[in-house]
């Protein structure tokens, strides 16, 4: 998250391989949800595409009530959530789900995603924890786990200040529909 030396973010995804090789995208720069938050991984054998959808965490980009980016000072806490996808041997995308977090809440650093107990059952979850796509049915939303804990933040409108935070005990169902779906692809 943090470049060597300073606290500014380091913005470009790091990539492994199969084999275990790592290399930086260089020519790729992350704005939102940089942040230790949690990560639901889908894969669609179909379409040969993997996406990954990241809940809240810590940006160094905001979107606006209506989805325009602001540059926002480093380390903003995010109430959003975004999605990376990559078609096979196409670019990596990232995309912007339209509505907030419910209640507007700005939370989701060091949350974790507790997958559904089924899922295994139903071989609708890789080895490697990737939900696949083709298991779930077209058009219905289906309950594939929970998101628990983490850092909230908040204004604090009693005292005029800004940016508070506190251990979160909430717990948010997490919905998975096999369908096409809102979104805005970030530049």
């Amino acid at each position: 998250m943090f470049r060597f030396g300073n606290l500014t973010v380091f913005d470009n995804p790091v990539e492994i391989e199969h084999n275990g090789t790592v290399f930086v995208l260089h020519d790729f720069k992350q704005r939102m949800n940089l942040y230790q938050c949690p990560v639901i991984g889908v894969w669609d054998p179909v379409n040969r595409r993997v996406s990954h959808s990241l809940f809240g965490g810590i940006g160094n980009w905001v979107a606006s009530a209506d989805n325009r980016y602001l540059a926002h000072e480093p380390l903003a806490m995010s109430g959003r959530v975004t999605m990376f996808a990559r078609d096979a041997g196409g670019p990596l995308r990232e995309y912007l789900h339209p509505d907030p977090i419910p209640g507007g809440l700005r939370v989701g650093t060091d949350a974790v995603f507790l997958p559904h107990p089924d899922l295994e059952k139903n071989q609708q979850i890789s080895k490697h924890g990737l939900l696949l796509l083709d298991k779930f049915p077209v058009g219905v939303k289906t309950l594939v786990g929970y998101i628990y804990g983490g850092v909230e933040s908040f204004d604090d409108p009693a005292t005029k200040r800004e940016r508070q935070s506190k251990a979160s005990s909430r717990v948010f169902e997490v919905h998975l529909m096999n369908a096409p779906g809102p979104g805005f692809q970030i530049p």
